[in-house]
């Protein structure tokens, strides 16, 4: 069964079609007014019964209501998309996420920095239940960091900046990616340590070119979200360039916590500007 909101949606969208008022609709069927408000308002999911007493009424059969649901559930799910994403949104939607991603911001950091520590002592005799906890902190950890790359998706869309975008959508899709990888190796190949070295690496030049061009794009946001954006790009630059050396990869680690740090700040200033309604 179809379920609220969308139900109520295509019930306003059924009787708006048919050119009724509620009260009309209402003599049509003997539901009452107040039951009607909240089913279209998404409030109440009705019985099948009283769904059935409305269509009736409005005259739909079957093939016509499922040709509805369907239409729904499309639009449903390709709203849900959108937001996951950011994409097509509305102003005041495009803020949304900030309040979300910096919270997500504090929660990469700190599992990073437990996985790190995970890494340096237990991974050589890593037992399976040891694994499946490692597995486990390296999905949450992909989507925190999902999560709080949509916030820095909403500052370019709000400041437009093409060059924050595009980075900040390469950095969401391939370092979530890459957390995910390190789950499968964990599970596939715990104790083969070429592989390891040479994932491992490859994690750093893609992390390092990407942090690069992220950092330029924080820079640009200096005129709007003043020096906070650009000491956090120039963190994000030296951190990125160390990386993808791959040799100077320990002093980028040493960088990793200020530097999320920064951007952290940085969302939650922006999260404070938008509820305030100066951004």
């Amino acid at each position: 069964m179809i379920q609220q909101p969308t139900l109520g949606e295509l019930l306003v969208e059924l009787r708006k079609k048919k050119g009724w008022t509620q009260e009309e609709l209402v003599e049509a069927c003997n539901v009452s007014v107040r039951t009607i408000q909240r089913i279209e308002s998404g409030e109440v999911t009705p019985r099948t019964s009283t769904i059935n007493l409305l269509l009736e009424a409005l005259g739909y059969d079957p093939v016509e209501w499922k040709e509805f649901v369907e239409k729904g559930d499309k639009k449903h799910s390709s709203k849900l998309f959108n937001q996951m994403l950011v994409l097509n949104l509305t102003q005041d939607e495009i803020k949304k996420p900030l309040g979300a991603a910096w919270i997500a911001g504090i929660v990469y950091l700190i599992l990073t920095i437990l996985d790190f520590i995970v890494e340096l002592s237990v991974l050589d005799s890593i037992t399976f239940n040891e694994q499946v906890g490692y597995v486990t902190v390296k999905v949450l950890i992909a989507i925190a960091f999902f999560t709080f790359m949509r916030g820095f998706i909403s500052l370019s869309l709000l400041f437009e900046n093409g060059l924050l975008k595009g980075a900040a959508y390469a950095y969401m899709f391939s370092v979530s990616l890459l957390y995910l990888g390190e789950a499968a190796l964990t599970l596939a190949f715990p104790y083969d340590d070429w592989i390891w070295v040479s994932y491992e690496a490859g994690f750093c030049i893609v992390t390092g070119c990407i942090g690069i061009v992220f950092g330029v794009a924080l820079m640009r946001l200096q005129d709007g979200m003043g020096q906070l954006a650009k000491i956090a790009g120039i963190f994000e630059i030296i951190m990125g360039i160390c990386f993808a050396m791959v040799f100077f990869a320990p002093l980028g680690i040493a960088l990793f916590t200020p530097a999320i740090v920064l951007e952290i700040l940085l969302l939650s200033r922006a999260n404070d500007l938008a509820v305030k309604g100066t951004i």
